[in-house]
């Protein structure tokens, strides 16, 4: 209780301390002026924002449009459930729902078709104006969304008359408002979406105005891949599922675009591979993406062939039977932190193909589960005293958080060592909590450990490990059997005897989702310090009954892990130096 009274009073210090000042002018520049406007545009976009240019649409020619990607695209839809014709679902709850009026799940349909018919009902029922639902439908995001939803689906299957004249003048309307309520307050994937629904406006429309939105789409574009895609080619905000919501937004608009601006489609092309050749270093062999932070159920193409190496903050071990990827980076950009979960030093696991350990999901955006799926609890990370790696408020907020303070791995004879550690819990006495792992060379098992160094109190410490649906364990002989796809693993506790259970919990693979899965929790107590490293928790996951069995010896130079198979003994050791 005085931890969470602490934070919510140092809420506002941390809001000032990681925000740049820029973005409390911009927002409270967006927040005066937004009522204005929209005052102003439902009073005089008849006379003002009315279409003054003809459309270009046979630029938009079916032939460059990429059916590949489209068809891969529909393999990841965020709500699956969400549809015009909402049956039994409450209209009214619909207002402020995002995804509902950006009209992205039209991708979803089977088999594509035209929807124009429902598009003009739906422009009947929202149009622009001051009510609350009327808001949400014309937030600059989702207009920015929905520009890029009907000129895809206008690729696929234009309207016929008169529908067609309804939506080109709703396209140009929505343009004017987009233009005029630039995110540059919010910036990241906001900011980004309302570039390329820009672009796409000037692809379309002739003339003058055409002219200026495709010039001021493009300009703030390449100011979003140059300050958001990082060195690696992984988006700044870490959320692999809305990095491939991006890629994709750049793969539909760069074919029309080459036609008609071969060098800055150059441009943006290469940008467009490394974050797509990022995100299939980093996908499962199933070719679904972790779900690190705001993430959903996403597929790609992933890699298929043997790899050990640092992927930007990430580290990824790929193998034909085996593969893990470890989140070593920050939680997110601090100083916009909307998607970012407390996940820090969490990972994701598969074992002949099949997913194995996976985080929780997201489900909403709204309302008590928000920051339940943003928390660590539902991540495979370790808590203390059951506080979260991260003071998260207000849905998108955060205060007090973790940083990374070291990240390395070395190799030695026998195999490879992965070593990360933060500061999360430096308010209860941790300067730094590690996370290791370990990768014997035969394969034959993976080690996980968590120790500190330093500390000289007792907390609570928990570990949670989180399982696919389709995954089913069982406690035997103080192990964990797990179940997958018709093949056994085993889980072993070592070094101490911490309680080990298994707990009911949900997972969710999309929006508004939620499946029942298991997680198995290791608790135990820490101790005062003894030796100069203090182990938290430590497991192995085995491949084989009965095949290895680890042991971790402590002493002045480190840490060092023994195993045996058969007759042969193997050692490692993982130094530190000593704070």
């Amino acid at each position: 209780m005085n931890s969470l009274i602490s934070h919510v009073f140092l809420r506002p210090y941390y809001l000032f301390h990681y925000h740049h000042f820029s973005q409390f002018v911009l927002r409270f520049k967006a927040r005066v002026l937004l009522p204005l406007k929209y005052i102003f545009f439902s009073t005089f976009s008849a006379k003002f924002f009315t279409r003054s240019c003809p459309t270009r649409d046979t630029l938009l020619d079916k032939k460059l449009f990429p059916e590949t990607l489209f068809s891969k695209l529909r393999q990841s839809a965020k709500y699956p459930s969400l549809k015009f014709d909402t049956g039994s679902i409450d209209v009214h709850a619909l207002h402020n729902q995002f995804e509902y009026h950006s009209h992205a799940f039209l991708f979803y349909s089977e088999p594509p078709k035209s929807h124009w018919h429902d598009v003009c009902k739906w422009l009947r029922r929202y149009p622009f104006g001051l009510k609350k639902g009327d808001r949400c439908a014309w937030h600059p995001y989702v207009c920015s969304k929905r520009i890029q939803a009907w000129l895809v689906l206008w690729i696929l299957n234009p309207p016929e008359t008169p529908e067609k004249e309804i939506v080109i003048d709703s396209l140009f309307q929505t343009l004017c408002w987009v233009e005029l309520n630039l995110e540059k307050d919010i910036g990241g994937n906001h900011l980004w979406e309302n570039s390329i629904a820009l672009i796409w406006g000037g692809l379309f429309f002739e003339g003058l105005i055409g002219e200026r939105w495709l010039k001021k789409g493009l300009l703030e574009l390449k100011q979003c891949l140059r300050t958001q895609v990082l060195s690696s080619g992984e988006h700044f905000e870490k959320a692999p599922s809305y990095q491939k919501e991006l890629v994709h937004g750049l793969q539909f608009v760069l074919p029309y675009l080459e036609k008609l601006d071969p060098e800055e489609s150059k441009f943006i092309s290469r940008y467009c591979d490394k974050m797509q050749s990022y995100l299939e270093e980093i996908a499962h062999p199933s070719g679904t993406l972790p779900l690190f932070n705001d993430a959903w159920e996403s597929v790609m193409n992933a890699k298929n062939d043997s790899s050990q190496q640092w992927v930007g903050d990430l580290f990824v071990w790929r193998e034909p039977e085996l593969f893990f990827v470890f989140d070593a980076g920050n939680l997110g950009p601090d100083h916009l932190p909307a998607h970012s979960h407390c996940d820090l030093l969490t990972f994701e696991f598969s074992a002949h193909k099949c997913r194995v350990f996976v985080n929780s999901g997201t489900f909403c955006y709204q309302g008590r589960e928000r920051n339940l799926y943003r928390g660590s609890k539902s991540h495979n990370v370790l808590l203390v005293n059951g506080e979260n790696l991260a003071d998260i408020w207000s849905s998108f907020r955060m205060g007090y958080r973790g940083h990374i303070v070291e990240r390395f791995s070395k190799t030695d004879s026998v195999g490879t060592w992965v070593v990360a550690a933060h500061d999360g819990y430096k308010h209860l006495g941790y300067n730094k909590i590690f996370r290791a792992w370990f990768f014997p060379k035969n394969s034959l098992f993976l080690f996980s450990l968590h120790f500190s160094q330093g500390v000289q109190k007792s907390h609570l410490v928990q570990e949670f490990l989180h399982l696919h649906p389709t995954v089913l364990p069982k406690i035997v002989d103080n192990q964990v059997e797990i179940i997958s796809n018709g093949s056994t693993f085993y889980l072993q506790p070592i070094y101490s005897s911490p309680s080990l259970e298994i707990q009911d919990s949900v997972y969710a693979p999309n929006f508004e989702a939620q499946v029942p899965n298991k997680t198995i929790v290791l608790t135990s107590r820490s101790q005062p310090m003894t030796n100069h490293i203090n182990v938290l928790t430590a497991w192995a996951f085995y491949f084989q009954k009965e095949n290895v069995r680890p042991s971790i010896e402590i002493d002045e130079q480190g840490l060092k892990l023994k195993w045996q198979v058969l007759d042969q003994s193997f050692e490692s050791l993982l130094t530190l130096s000593t704070p």
